[in-house]
């Protein structure tokens, strides 16, 4: 929450980081695989690029791609109750990102089947009890 209201707030997560003892581009370094699937939920474009750059990186696509963000951003959005889940998270990705756009979702999500998996299962842990038959 304090991440998606970086621009709208950014007092709170400047506090954050002052209350770790860390600058706002190390809090967001360190918390991006936590952070970056919401934000790629939520659209949150300007953010992402935030992250990236606090990661050393200059594009949404560098950030978006590094294996850990990659497999708990696919965990989250697989989990959401889209009635396309294949086609709204691409959608989400190509927004993040048009690097995506030269992609198609079972090209990336077999290269990763394992991490994948066990991240859809943490995934499941995570949610109520109706929620984790379908997940």
């Amino acid at each position: 929450m304090v991440v998606k209201d970086l621009q709208t707030c950014p007092q709170t997560i400047q506090l954050l980081s002052d209350l770790l003892s860390m600058s706002v581009s190390e809090f967001l370094k360190e918390t991006q695989h936590y952070t970056l699937p919401y934000l790629i939920l939520l659209k949150k474009k300007d953010i992402i690029l935030r992250v990236a750059q606090a990661s050393g990186g200059d594009s949404t696509w560098s950030i978006c791609v590094k294996d850990k963000n990659l497999t708990a951003t696919l965990a989250l959005l697989f989990v959401q109750e889209f009635t396309d889940v294949e086609g709204t998270t691409m959608a989400l990705l190509r927004e993040a990102s048009p690097m995506f756009d030269k992609l198609e979702l079972q090209e990336f999500a077999q290269s990763l089947p394992i991490p994948v998996a066990a991240e859809l299962l943490k995934t499941a842990g995570d949610q109520v009890n109706e929620n984790k038959i379908r997940v």
